[in-house]
């Protein structure tokens, strides 16, 4: 059987600050701002370093207003870009998802060149929880922080092997 889609709350960037569950991550990365960029344009590359399914859902250019559709460990999520600074900046949320604990999520990534051969990525996931899990969200964000954690050491390792493909 599959699992009911249900609508997420529509949020914007103040949700960054004020989300009961809030994670920031942050990681150096071994491949230019532009590479790491385009490698988020990239279905394979969520697939490499996440096992995240991607499929885009309009077309390119990607910008404000861009969709896709994502499916990871059995859950599936409709998303919708509401920034889109070229080569600095994306934040998504979801619209609609199987998750069945949440009503809101988003993530908000900012690069930052380093040099040529390097940038700073800052990864935040923001989460509105609902059921019981509102009263356990002093247990919610340290054990996303972790597992955001795992994720960005395996981009870094992702980059750093298949970087190059991402090159202008």
């Amino acid at each position: 059987m599959a699992k009911q889609m249900q609508e997420f709350d529509k949020v914007d960037l103040s949700f960054f600050d004020n989300a009961p569950v809030r994670i920031v991550v942050e990681r150096r990365i071994p491949c230019s701002a532009a590479a790491l960029f385009r490698s988020f344009e990239d279905p394979e590359a969520w697939k490499g370093w996440l096992d995240l399914d991607v499929e885009w859902t309009c077309s390119k250019p990607y910008g404000v207003g861009a969709t896709r559709t994502i499916g990871l460990n059995g859950e599936t999520a409709d998303e919708t870009f509401f920034v889109w600074d070229e080569g600095t900046r994306i934040a998504f949320r979801f619209d609609r998802s199987t998750l069945g604990m949440v009503t809101a999520f988003a993530e908000d990534y900012v690069v930052t060149p380093v040099d040529e051969k390097s940038c700073d990525f800052r990864w935040t996931v923001a989460v509105t929880p609902k059921g019981v899990l509102r009263y356990l969200s002093f247990l919610i964000g340290p054990m996303l922080k972790m597992q955001w954690g795992r994720y960005i050491d395996s981009l870094q390792k992702w980059m750093g092997e298949h970087g190059a493909r991402y090159k202008a």
